[in-house]
């Protein structure tokens, strides 16, 4: 669900925030290189961490990835995975399955 507005504790204070606050504080802003997640704000690709940080004004080590994600996911932003850093867990299991196969004993 799309929320225009949310509210979420952060080390025992309350934020509130908005996805025109996340616009507003990227305005001019560069993107830093893309390390694995990424947030697409107006077409442009941003580390979610410098997003979040950014438009919160919290320390990026105040908070974990999957937080960010899923509050800028919340308000409506589009967040992905470099899939270029991005571990294949399809590939682990195809080859996991494949190496526990046990061969025919005649």
């Amino acid at each position: 669900m799309v929320a225009d507005r949310i509210t979420f504790t952060q080390g025992g204070k309350i934020y509130a925030l908005t996805k025109g606050q996340v616009v507003q504080s990227l305005l001019g802003v560069s993107p830093e290189p893309i390390r694995t997640h990424w947030v697409d704000i107006n077409g442009t690709r941003y580390p979610v961490k410098q997003a979040f940080a950014r438009a919160t004004k919290l320390d990026r080590l105040d908070f974990a990835t999957n937080q960010a994600r899923n509050h800028l996911r919340s308000l409506g932003f589009v967040v992905g995975r470099d899939n270029a850093q991005a571990f294949d867990w399809e590939e682990l299991v195809r080859e996991r399955s494949t190496s526990r196969e046990k061969p025919d004993r005649q």
